[in-house]
């Protein structure tokens, strides 16, 4: 070749060295857009995972948490139930964070071959092999009778065991002695083969079940008879199914291909030499329904776990091939005895073992079936307890957890959460929401006088319980370094009736107070929305509720509450009422932290700031000065118009003497110069005389 020859050669010749590319263009990275307004929502849900707490808005909550979670008719529905509605009503996306009361499980399911060398009766046979039959449809005995060494058996399901410490032996059962007796007296050993756990806890899973085929020359879509001698492995196919419950009709659910089904071999390596496709079940089977690649994620798949005991089903291939190898049925050229089929005990024309033989259920009713239109359901899935005594047990070990459990929510680039709601939680468990205020500063609590387990607090309980809170929340400094005192934290006062919710329970108006800042700040982009502010009149009226208790109180009980840091609603007119102010419980009435707006604004532009850390580190191409205004330039461009003019904002990055003689550090600091609240009018009506006036 040509291209073999030293260039110093004047052979002539063309040279040819290929494409270049100069078309292609460096991809623009694009920063995922959130909303200001953006809370962790813990529930009791239908459906879900229960290892982490996922983004999503209303339209996407049904497919993953369940139809039933949102319905008050439901045992699923609490106080926090509300807050979710209302806020996912308003398009903003939330963290849904799915709990557990105690006792849930997930349904499951546990099928094997009971099995026992037995004498079976010889049956005449067609010359294709297939059984004749009577009139009747019986089989015709051999003339004379006769028997064979083979094996009887037949498919049964069998509990999943569980131990006093809640460890079960999914994928570990042991093999143990069946319930058939061979006619000599033989026990039958039960093996266990597939064992399957629906995706999730709860009884849903109860629902979601599954039929396989072991599909023949005859079936209505032919089974591939040169695969499955190719490949010397029998290929079956796998149908997902669910139901809406046990009296409904089951429904296929369709794997990531939009396929009805997917083909599997319980033999290791199989691939279809012409086209590629795998089919070992280990590598195909949960993956068809659910992509293991983030990337390739579109949503979860009907099971958690299908655990296939290999070492069992090579033992009965081994055990049954060596009985059925010399009748000639099984011919493949490599592992003869996988091309053998378990399930259905025909070979893939259709012709029946004469040494393996399965009993029906017509023979004994523990027996299963296999076919395409049979259905195997997880058994014994549950809700565990439910209501919001279970609930506030549940979140209060979520929050007693909250720096160690499973979901690391300290990892704000993961985690961005802006806030929580107390929508009625006990007091034991309002106090412990003082854990976010500890580990994210970036966020903050509304926290609800009302407790779900009280009745109607009077304004003398109000007032009390706003005390009681707002010190507890108090010993948790804002900044240590600063010497600035909390002041991420609203205390909500009142409480009533949701007017038109089918929940019967009292609610606080922190749902008010969710919906109306869903509208406001809950917007995708990032930006609030100036036609749904409601820090003045009409949107600071709260039209929500029925046989509340905001009350009219006097100017000195009004006081009270207001230096304790309560937000309260009062009379507007005579038909509705209104927040005078909305508050944090920050002590100074003169510093701009008092106002919630610019409080939620703090904690938001701390989330750009960190963003921007994200951005610029590692950056070791720029200059000092570069880096800064980069920096800069990046904070100015996250920031402007986002917050509905409420303020400016001035980012100045720079270096101390500290930071020079390291090299690697650098100072940002933020300036949000805003407004603080106007909460008190002077009036005065002066009266004159027309004439004076008019001089």
């Amino acid at each position: 070749m040509s291209a073999n020859i030293s260039i110093a050669s004047s052979l002539p010749r063309t040279i040819i060295r290929g494409f270049r590319d100069d078309s292609g263009t460096p991809q623009t990275f694009e920063e995922e857009a959130l909303p200001i307004h953006l809370p962790l929502i813990p529930l009791f849900t239908q459906w879900g995972p229960t290892d982490d707490a996922i983004l999503v808005g209303g339209g996407g909550f049904s497919s993953i948490f369940g139809l039933e979670s949102l319905d008050a008719t439901k045992g699923f529905y609490t106080h926090q139930s509300a807050i979710a509605q209302a806020v996912m009503g308003e398009g903003n996306l939330v963290f849904i964070r799915r709990l557990l009361g105690a006792g849930a499980k997930s349904a499951k399911l546990r099928i094997g071959l009971d099995i026992v060398a037995d004498d079976l009766p010889t049956y005449q046979r067609a010359a294709d092999g297939t059984y004749l039959r009577a009139a009747n449809g019986s089989l015709i005995p051999t003339t004379p009778a006769g028997v064979q060494a083979g094996h009887r058996a037949r498919w049964v399901v069998k509990p999943i065991v569980v131990n006093v410490d809640g460890d079960s032996d999914f994928g570990s059962a042991p093999t143990s002695e069946g319930e058939l007796v061979a006619t000599g007296g033989t026990v039958s050993t039960f093996y266990p083969i597939f064992d399957v756990e629906a995706r999730f806890e709860g009884s849903r899973g109860n629902n979601i079940g599954f039929r396989i085929q072991a599909p023949t020359l005859n079936s209505a879509i032919a089974a591939d008879a040169d695969l499955v001698d190719d490949a010397g492995a029998f290929i079956y196919r796998f149908f997902a199914v669910k139901r809406a419950d046990a009296l409904s009709t089951a429904s296929i659910i369709t794997n990531r291909q939009g396929e009805q089904y997917t083909e599997f071999s319980l033999k290791e390596n199989v691939i279809d030499r012409k086209t590629e496709k795998a089919f070992f079940v280990d590598d195909v089977l949960l993956e068809s329904y659910e992509a293991a690649n983030p990337e390739e994620f579109t949503g979860y798949g009907p099971f958690k776990k299908f655990h296939v005991y290999h070492a069992n089903v090579q033992a009965l291939l081994d055990m049954i091939y060596a009985l059925e190898e010399s009748h000639g049925l099984i011919n493949a050229a490599v592992t003869p005895e996988h091309t053998i089929n378990l399930l259905t005990a025909t070979t893939v024309a259709g012709v029946p073992y004469y040494t393996f033989r399965l009993e029906t259920p017509v023979e004994s009713s523990q027996a299963l079936v296999f076919t395409e239109n049979t259905n195997h359901w997880a058994r014994e899935g549950s809700d565990g307890a439910l209501g919001n005594d279970a609930f506030d047990a549940a979140v209060a070990s979520e929050l007693d957890a909250f720096e160690t459990g499973p979901i690391p929510y300290t990892d704000t680039a993961v985690y961005p959460f802006s806030c929580m709601y107390d929508s009625g939680f006990s007091i034991e468990t309002k106090k412990k929401m003082a854990v976010i205020l500890q580990e994210r500063r970036d966020a903050y609590i509304v926290v609800a006088t009302q407790a779900y387990n009280a009745d109607l607090n009077s304004p003398s309980e109000e007032a009390s319980l706003a005390a009681s809170l707002r010190a507890h929340f108090r010993s948790i400094p804002e900044s240590d370094y600063y010497g600035t005192e909390t002041c991420r934290v609203v205390l909500m006062g009142n409480a009533g009736q949701l007017i038109g919710s089918k929940y019967k329970g009292l609610l606080p108006f922190t749902v008010a107070f969710a919906k109306k800042c869903a509208a406001y700040m809950g917007a995708a982009n990032g930006y609030m929305q100036p036609s749904a502010v409601f820090d003045s009149a009409p949107g600071n009226i709260v039209t929500e509720y029925k046989n509340h208790n905001a009350v009219s109180k006097s100017a000195q009980a009004r006081n009270q509450d207001w230096q304790n840091g309560l937000v309260f609603a009062q009379n507007f007119d005579r038909n509705s009422v209104f927040w005078p102010g909305l508050q944090t419980i920050y002590s100074d009435d003169t510093s701009i932290l008092t106002s919630f707006f610019n409080m939620a604004i703090c904690c938001n532009l701390t989330r750009i700031g960190e963003r921007a850390w994200r951005m610029h580190t590692g950056n070791s191409k720029l200059s000092n000065e570069q880096f800064v205004d980069r920096v800069d330039t990046y904070l100015v461009e996250q920031t402007t118009g986002r917050y509905d003019d409420r303020g400016e904002i001035t980012p100045r990055s720079y270096y101390t003497a500290g930071d020079v003689q390291r090299g690697f550090s650098w100072h940002t600091d933020i300036t949000w110069a805003s407004q603080g609240m106007k909460t008190v009018e002077t009036l005065t009506i002066v009266a004159k005389r027309a004439d004076e006036e008019a001089a």
